[in-house]
């Protein structure tokens, strides 16, 4: 289940550029250049243009930042996710609205990798540690495992709905991209 959306939405992009790794890598791409966009976004809103400047340059420098980003995998995507769910916990407000994007988003990060049941320990650690501000974060918690156990249920929806290939189209797409 590790990056079926990734998989689906390079799938796409191979619809108009054909069966080659180049749509997979603009996938990627694209979706790193948005999590930059991201970062920009929310350390301007914590601190300022300059620190949301500094925090791209720093990022954009990393070298597993380009590796995630131009490599026909779902690792860019990922970062999308993760860093969608971080923001919208600190800025969503908790109307269904809020609690809705934010339930959509850590879906959004299930569906590129597993390791978004992390996002979970996020808003549990700031409950723990915040006496005084426990209960808007357990809600934000409960909405963050709403939409990964949301996201978890539809991988397993796709799962049973497959054929059955013993892992043959996943091994052989691991070794291909």
């Amino acid at each position: 289940d590790r990056g079926l959306l990734y998989s689906y939405a390079a799938a796409l992009a191979g619809l108009t550029a054909g069966d080659s790794l180049v749509p997979g890598r603009l996938v990627s791409l694209a979706a790193a250049a948005a999590a930059l966009a991201v970062i920009f976004q929310e350390m301007r809103r914590m601190a300022s243009p300059g620190v949301g400047a500094l925090a791209v340059v720093l990022a954009a420098a990393s070298l597993p930042f380009w590796v995630s980003a131009t490599t026909a995998r779902f690792y860019a995507p990922f970062l999308l996710g993760y860093v969608a769910v971080l923001g919208g916990l600190s800025r969503l407000s908790l109307s269904w609205t809020g609690l809705a994007a934010l339930a959509t988003a850590a879906a959004f990060a299930r569906w590129t990798h597993e390791l978004a049941f992390t996002l979970l320990a996020v808003p549990a650690v700031v409950a723990v540690v915040s006496p005084g501000a426990r209960r808007p974060w357990i809600v934000r918690s409960i909405a963050v495992a709403a939409g990964l156990a949301a996201g978890q249920f539809v991988l397993l929806a796709v799962h049973a709905a497959a054929p059955p290939s013993n892992g043959d189209v996943m091994v052989r797409r691991f070794f291909v991209w």
